[in-house]
């Protein structure tokens, strides 16, 4: 009933009784004794009934209370109702239905919990069972970007109220924290599935805000990237924007619908730190002819510095937003490393064939074919005809070699020889000293061949290898 109406009501029932007084005068007492207290009960502003009793708005509370109780009960949820808005109202010659007005608050009043809610900026981040849980969910979720040891000393210093002494060596502090929006612990009635554990909060609390906002697609974006990029599930951004599946069409500066997250508040960690963190040494590599070329030595071992380093770090969230350093001194200076670069031209391979075309693929392996034994794997399809020497070593063929066309042996001086066929063109001669990875002559279709490629034979202390156990495309 709105104020207006009451105040109307009081009015009246003033006047009627003065008016019983004047003309009736001994009947007085009898009036003022029909006007009496009743109370109408409202849920979120519809009218459930009147009842003359509060004992009966109790027993419904109770009521709705006992039916859901053991639903809760094994999860320490206390229970209460939802907020009900009781007008009370002196009335002449009251009315009121308190056994309807009692089933209708039963059947309409929802069970709250009674729970220790974390707000920050005014909006209920989690609910829980207990302050402490609250607490320690808040907690819990600083040290992400706090260390531990770290938030609970900067507390007790805080609570001593002492200045911060001098850092000491060794020492990494927090000297201040600050908030966008600082937490409040409030309780509250909330709805009693929103209760959460503590770690159930933490998460919450990681999470942060969700808000939906229109994304403007760029140039080779993917349904399934966007989705990545914001974090969410590739079905969920389908739904949100009534996709049927990742092949719809998307183009650049289409506008589609996204979930951005956003942490609840924003919390701004000063640490100080007092290191003693290494200097890197410098390394200079040096050419020597006396050492076989892609050897290397190190003449000189190189060993780091140190520096007593005092700094100061700004931390947003935990991610580092800037720094100073306010104290650099040297302690122990580094030592150069020297590593020497053998240049000396060398005919002995190191073992280890390297692939000897430029790219490339396989066309016949090794083994039986076409009723003869073929001796070696054939490559074609290169992106260009130069053909290399697979390790370093001496040529000892290079000329035409009849059903081999223009052939290339060359021996490796550590029992391993390669042979190249059917080039087009030969670049060595026999004598030379060859380099892994050189040019030694270029792709063809000379001699018995069906088109152009390149036969390539491995042998090892004279046995014929299979060359896919030495090389791969």
């Amino acid at each position: 009933m709105d104020k207006g109406h009451k105040s109307r009501i009081k009015y009246t029932l003033a006047c009627g009784v003065m008016v019983s007084s004047f003309m009736f005068g001994s009947q007085t007492a009898s009036a003022v004794d029909q006007v009496s207290a009743v109370y109408h009960l409202y849920i979120d502003g519809k009218k459930l009934g009147t009842v003359d009793n509060k004992k009966i708005i109790e027993e419904a509370e109770s009521a709705v209370v006992d039916r859901e109780e053991d639903r809760f009960k094994k999860e320490g949820i206390e229970l209460t109702v939802q907020d009900l808005e009781v007008v009370p109202e002196m009335m002449f010659r009251p009315f009121a239905d308190n056994q309807k007005a009692k089933e209708k608050l039963e059947s309409e009043m929802e069970v709250a919990a009674k729970a220790h809610s974390l707000v920050i900026d005014g909006k209920t981040a989690a609910s829980f069972r207990s302050k402490e849980e609250a607490e320690k969910a808040w907690k819990d979720y600083l040290h992400t970007f706090i260390p531990e040891d770290q938030l609970k000393a900067f507390e007790e210093h805080q609570k001593s109220g002492k200045p911060f002494e001098p850092i000491k060596e060794g020492v990494t502090r927090i000297t201040n924290i600050e908030y966008a929006a600082a937490p409040e612990f409030k309780e509250e009635k909330v709805d009693p599935g929103a209760v959460r554990t503590a770690s159930e909060g933490t998460d919450a609390l990681k999470k942060g805000t969700e808000n939906e906002s229109l994304y403007q697609v760029k140039d080779g974006d993917s349904l399934e990237a966007i989705a990545d990029y914001f974090g969410m599930p590739l079905d969920e951004l389908l739904k949100l924007n009534e996709m049927k599946d990742s092949k719809d069409a998307i183009k650049p500066d289409d506008q589609i619908k996204v979930v951005r997250s956003a942490p609840f508040t924003e919390v701004k960690v000063t640490e100080e730190s007092s290191k003693l963190e290494s200097i890197p040494f410098d390394e200079e590599r040096k050419e020597n002819a006396e050492l076989p070329k892609g050897e290397e030595q190190v003449s000189q071992k190189g060993e780091n510095g140190e520096a007593l380093r005092e700094r100061k770090v700004y931390r947003l969230n935990g991610q580092v937003v800037s720094e100073e350093t306010n104290k650099d001194e040297k302690k122990k200076d580094p030592v150069k490393q020297v590593v020497q670069i053998g240049t000396k031209e060398t005919s002995k391979g190191d073992g280890s064939l390297a692939w000897p075309a430029v790219g490339g693929e396989i066309t016949s392996k090794m083994g039986e074919r076409w009723g003869r034994e073929h001796k070696g794997i054939d490559i074609a399809g290169v992106q260009d005809r130069t053909i290399k020497a697979a390790d370093n070593g001496k040529v000892v063929y290079a000329e035409n070699s009849g059903a081999y066309g223009n052939k290339i042996e060359i021996d490796h001086q550590n029992g391993m020889k390669t042979v190249y066929a059917h080039l087009d063109s030969i670049s060595v001669s026999e004598g030379a000293t060859v380099q892994k990875g050189s040019k030694i002559g270029v792709m063809g279709n000379t001699g018995r061949s069906t088109g152009m490629h390149l036969h390539f034979e491995v042998y090892e202390n004279g046995n014929l290898k299979n060359p896919l156990d030495f090389v791969s495309p």
